[in-house]
């Protein structure tokens, strides 16, 4: 965080037996309203700065928050990508990891989650609240039991 942007991050702190002390952040902590919105301009920043004009545009288009989901033509196309993705980004201390995908010769070269390592099941990784079987390439989702259907107004009732 720039040192003329603490004065915006003030809290205070009273121990049991002290007087209330004013305290300024020196750095963006998790949780804090705009860290989400600073997380996703340092991350878009260091895909411009630090990689190829075709990087900088794939770190805008194709994350959604920390996940990133794209498409190739050609093993070698995703392979290229990936390994742009992760040296431009690996700059500004955003280490990609957890690749999945349905070839792999991908997984191998960029270091993919081992199939036997998913918690959701030996073919299926979770994409963006869908589930994406790499196996057959499908995305599907899964949808609870319900048993019976309550529908409820606002200020009154059906």
């Amino acid at each position: 965080m720039h040192k003329d942007d603490a004065r915006f991050h003030r809290f205070l702190w009273k121990g049991p037996s002290s007087e209330p002390v004013l305290y300024e952040m020196t750095g963006v902590v998790f949780g804090d309203s705009p860290s989400p919105c600073q997380a996703q301009y340092v991350r878009n920043l260091t895909g411009e700065e630090y990689g190829t004009e075709e990087t900088a545009f794939r770190v805008k288009r194709f994350f959604y928050m920390d996940d990133y989901s794209d498409s190739h033509d050609s093993e070698e196309d995703a392979i290229r990508i990936a390994i742009g993705l992760m040296n431009a980004l690996k700059e500004g201390n955003f280490n990609l990891t957890k690749w999945s995908s349905n070839s792999a010769n991908v997984l191998n070269v960029v270091g993919g989650v081992n199939l036997t390592e998913r918690i959701i099941g030996e073919e299926e990784a979770k994409v963006l609240g869908l589930r994406w079987n790499t196996k057959k390439d499908t995305l599907g989702f899964t949808l609870k039991n319900f048993s019976e259907q309550n529908t409820a107004l606002r200020g009154g009732a059906f």
